[in-house]
């Protein structure tokens, strides 16, 4: 079994770089190495939002809290952190956390757009 790790670290700043190799945009390769990604994090919701959790795309592996430390990302704020992922592991759903409730991203490709985009559920 594919041993997963994600962690994230908020910047202060810096370029986007995209850490991710290549490989399946689906699923990672057996036994890849762990890559990181700088994501840039947007509030396009009109809530602040408190906490970020990752999964890949199809799973219910949810790391929880990818951003330590994260205080309220006020709507239209952004931030960038870096996650760490295995190589090839592309995809990912996302649950971001309000004082309201939850708003759902779900199937990201990370590797071809390094953001997350937190809007309103349809």
């Amino acid at each position: 079994m594919i041993r997963q790790f994600l962690c994230a670290t908020a910047l202060a700043g810096g370029m986007l770089l995209s850490g991710c190799g290549g490989g399946n945009a689906n699923n990672a390769a057996a036994g890849g190495a762990t890559v990181t990604t700088t994501l840039t994090l947007t509030n396009g919701s009109g809530r602040a939002v408190n906490k970020l959790d990752a999964s890949p795309h199809g799973t219910a592996n949810w790391q929880t809290n990818i951003i330590p430390g994260m205080r309220d990302l006020a709507p239209s704020g952004n931030l960038q952190f870096t996650f760490s992922h295995p190589e090839g592991q592309c995809r990912y759903d996302f649950i971001a956390y309000t004082n309201t409730g939850t708003l759902e991203m779900n199937d990201r490709n990370i590797c071809e757009r390094p953001e997350v985009y937190i809007r309103e559920n349809p």
